[in-house]
């Protein structure tokens, strides 16, 4: 038991917590009898996934963990509207092997896709590696059944999906998603490229991203690249439907985007243990890579839609480059979400939007308290 309480009080970020239960539904109506009677006593609850998360959102002092893992069955795929119906805690990489049957795949491919849960993907709108051409979850949700924090369980579509998608669980928690599906991509092809300088690097990404069959644009700095045993150069991988790119080899292609894949878990073995992922407007990305190099800060990532991943050992250069990111028109966070590691700074405007939220869906605020906001 105590394991149990010890495994569900983490992410990612290994920030130490400690929940008073943890408890595993198998259905929407044990769900919503949960927070009904949480509701009843004031008890907090913490929704919880994969643990994939790299902010802290699954943390749970004092609170109830709902671990939505045994959530995890398929309720329905459909070949002719291509579209899945599914429970939250299924993993990704379990629902796409599925539907590889169906000659179907779920677009939406973050690097931590054989731990993540659709449920958790939703909670923090997650991006990844084809952002660039299939978007973020928002994009791929049809509709959700949502157990509310007020104990109600409902329908959700259309403009009301921004409500619990990207809400870090505030809202309610998804028991069910509708979710596009596209058809499977029988060949992909890869280009590989060693890049001696960053003014180079941007140069070949921005003529790159026009590229209709491009579906990701994928970057590690020489810190990091040279860290992996490399050369000190920037490497890019470029990702294409069909046979665009130079490398055809599937065997080869994994391979280099294992490259790419085993960056955050190197850094943080390394000690680099924060990690930010701003997103920056593409025409400002090189003078903020030009500082991060400055400030010596190894990163990687999205380069093709923009987010960065950086690491740092202390969070002394943090503030600094949040206000950079800022002054550049980028974002504070491009999907990892905000948790309790970027709370800080989470932008006044949308701090009032998700104020106004709750009170319309959690007017007891027992759900994910203390995160965010």
């Amino acid at each position: 038991k105590l394991a149990q309480l010890r495994k569900n009080s983490t992410d990612a970020t290994q920030i130490k917590s400690n929940p008073i239960l943890v408890v595993w539904p198998i259905d929407k109506q044990q769900v919503l009898e949960i927070i009904k009677l949480a509701n009843k006593e004031r008890l907090l609850i913490v929704p919880r996934g994969g643990g994939s998360g790299l902010c802290g959102g699954a943390t749970a002092s004092n609170s109830i963990v709902i671990n939505m893992t045994k959530m995890n069955r398929i309720i329905k795929i459909d070949k002719n509207h291509k579209y899945i119906l599914t429970q939250p805690g299924i993993l990704l990489d379990k629902l796409n092997k599925k539907l590889e049957k169906c000659d179907l795949f779920f677009p939406v491919q973050p690097a931590s896709h054989k731990i993540a849960t659709v449920g958790g993907m939703i909670a923090t709108n997650a991006g990844g590696e084809h952002v660039l051409r299939f978007g973020k979850m928002i994009a791929n949700i049809l509709e959700m059944k949502v157990v509310t924090g007020n104990g109600e369980l409902v329908r959700i579509k259309k403009n009301r999906l921004k409500h619990f998608c990207g809400t870090e669980g505030l809202m309610g928690i998804v028991v069910e998603a509708k979710l596009k599906l596209l058809p499977q991509i029988k060949k992909k092809s890869i280009t590989v490229r060693e890049i001696d300088n960053l003014d180079d690097l941007i140069k070949v990404v921005e003529v790159s991203i026009h590229n209709k069959n491009l579906i990701a644009c994928e970057f590690i700095s020489p810190k990091v690249y040279e860290m992996e045993g490399f050369k000190k150069k920037y490497f890019l991988l470029l990702e294409y439907k069909g046979n665009i790119g130079e490398i055809k080899n599937p065997t080869q292609i994994e391979n280099f985007w294992k490259i790419r894949e085993k960056c955050f878990s190197l850094l943080f073995k390394k000690g680099w243990k924060s990690i930010a992922d701003p997103q920056l407007p593409i025409k400002n990305l090189e003078k903020f890579l030009a500082w991060c190099d400055e400030n010596n800060l190894p990163v990687f990532g999205h380069i093709g839609h923009g987010i960065i991943h950086v690491h740092f050992k202390n969070t002394k250069k943090m503030n600094e480059m949040y206000r950079l990111v800022l002054k550049l028109g980028g974002a504070i966070t491009g999907e990892h979400g905000f948790g309790v590691i970027k709370k800080k700074y989470l932008p006044d405007k949308l701090k009032t939007e998700l104020k106004a939220l709750k009170k319309i869906y959690d007017r007891n605020n027992i759900l994910n308290h203390g995160k965010v906001i």
